[in-house]
């Protein structure tokens, strides 16, 4: 294979490009040819766009293509879809006649069937089935495109996704079948399949999401769990299903499921990049074969690396933000549970103002960091009632290691935080802290610096490490003036594993 090479990344949340670092940029500067595709398109996405362009990436948006299907960002943000921006032209653009008169024609079908099928039959859950499948020849030809409306990659990086008739399911078969190399760099340190399915039991339970999970919710998921076992895991007595059910037998009929889908990442990959050593160890200890892993580190953390240990970067930044190093500051993470439907909305803030409540009695600065779904404007009148900062500008990793220490709830983030010596409260409504077999537990919150504790135990928590950490050193931009970053380890070693195989 030339020196040169031809490498396609894809998108479809903010999240994933926070997770990517420089990844594809990364790959450009090493005079690679780049292709983005993007499966959104919002404010962000767009300025992403940009940003390829400008460094000589070929990006598209595939929003366009995907529009007959529901508005999603992977929880991850507010989905938009605005005009497109002048001069840029999108392929696929549906045919307004025809999609109009099939959709009144489909409509007029389900509505005729709702009126001589009751409301509680379980039949009606075969209703979306026409949909998911559409779902999925559309996102199929829109891989196909991103395939062939450029030159063949050599390699496509992808992150860890949870799909299973998506654009990444489609454009994974089609690389296998092409001899294309798969590679998956993690937006979640916590993979395998243990902790997989212990996360998926648990979400129905709190009800984030549905109980038609559930093998023995009606008679059609109790056929197609005898008719597809490997659909479906036991825990504590109880049978579900990986994904949606329905859906699943869309993926099925269109050969998507020829690997497990309880199997994170999937099986698909030539190699997984994880940023964390228990994150290896994890993928080790659910059969994944070692030399498919590599532990290189965090895209996300290299300009993060880069900035924290420029003195003039920390100077502005404690200008902005109005603390100092001695004082600090104490950096309230704020769970996103109602933009995750975690709770509901009454449960969230009366959730989130108790720990204002216990924060504001201390008398010390307090920094608030949001998740990407928060409306900021939404939590900065809050903010302004309890003297708080909201920081808009720099997101929780550029403040983790200048912070006295962190109140947080069960996050990604927190095992960042204690990897550079801050104490995390971990405020645990989930009641995580009493589970039977806590290696099931995500095991970034499994860290001495991290404290799982119940609610009203908070005022507690908050006085004790308002002690301990009187006399502390709260600078901690140490931990990364010898970072080595991540991005060009990753795409280096992925171009070494594709000629090695070529």
């Amino acid at each position: 294979m030339p020196n040169k090479s031809r490498i396609l990344f894809t998108f479809h949340g903010h999240q994933y490009i926070i997770e990517s670092g420089d990844l594809p940029f990364e790959a450009a500067r090493s005079g690679h040819d780049v292709f983005v595709a993007l499966f959104w398109d919002n404010p962000i996405a767009q300025a992403y766009a940009s940003r390829c362009q400008a460094f000589g990436i070929k990006v598209r948006h595939f929003s366009i293509d995907l529009q007959s299907l529901p508005a999603k960002d992977d929880g991850r943000g507010k989905q938009e879809t605005p005009a497109p921006p002048p001069g840029e032209a999108r392929i696929g653009a549906p045919v307004a006649r025809v999609g109009r008169l099939r959709a009144s024609l489909l409509n007029v079908s389900r509505s005729i069937l709702s009126q001589i099928i009751p409301k509680n039959s379980p039949i009606r859950r075969i209703f979306p089935l026409p949909i998911y499948l559409k779902e999925s020849i559309r996102a199929k030809k829109v891989a196909r495109s991103i395939l062939f409306s450029w030159s063949r990659p050599q390699i496509y990086f992808s992150t860890n996704f949870g799909s299973i008739i998506g654009v990444e399911n489609h454009l994974a078969k089609f690389a296998r079948d092409m001899g294309i190399r798969l590679f998956s760099y993690s937006t979640y340190p916590c993979c395998g399949e243990d902790i997989f399915i212990w996360r998926s039991f648990q979400q129905v339970d709190i009800g984030m999401w549905k109980n038609s999970l559930r093998a023995d919710t009606d008679y059609i998921n109790k056929f197609l769990a005898k008719m597809f076992p490997s659909w479906t895991r036991e825990y504590k007595g109880k049978v579900q299903f990986a994904k949606d059910p329905i859906k699943m037998t869309a993926a099925w009929l269109h050969g998507l499921l020829y690997y497990s889908p309880w199997k994170k990442p999937y099986d698909i990959f030539d190699r997984i990049y994880v940023p964390y050593d228990f994150s290896a160890a994890l993928l080790h200890r659910n059969d994944h074969s070692p030399e498919r892993i590599a532990m290189l580190g965090k895209p996300s953390i290299d300009k993060v690396a880069e900035a924290c240990a420029d003195d003039g970067f920390v100077a502005q930044m404690q200008a902005n933000l109005d603390f100092s190093l001695k004082g600090s500051f104490i950096l309230f993470n704020v769970a996103p549970s109602a933009e995750h439907h975690m709770t509901d909305v009454d449960t969230h803030f009366r959730q989130f103002t108790a720990i204002c409540d216990v924060l504001k009695r201390t008398g010390q600065k307090i920094i608030m960091s949001l998740h990407p779904l928060c409306d900021f404007m939404v939590y900065d009148r809050y903010a302004r009632q309890y003297g708080f900062t909201v920081s808009q500008k720099y997101q929780i990793y550029y403040l983790q290691p200048f912070c006295r220490f962190v109140v947080s709830h069960w996050c990604t983030t927190n095992y960042q935080a204690a990897l550079i010596g801050k104490k995390v409260i971990d405020v645990d409504y989930y009641n995580i802290r009493n589970e039977d077999d806590l290696s099931l537990v995500a095991p970034e919150e499994i860290h001495a610096n991290i404290l799982i504790i119940a609610p009203e135990d908070l005022p507690t928590a908050v006085d004790h490490l308002l002690v301990a950490t009187e006399q502390a050193n709260h600078d901690s931009s140490w931990y990364y003036r010898d970072y080595v970053p991540a991005a060009p380890q990753i795409v280096a070693n992925a171009l070494e594993f594709t000629r090695a195989k070529t």
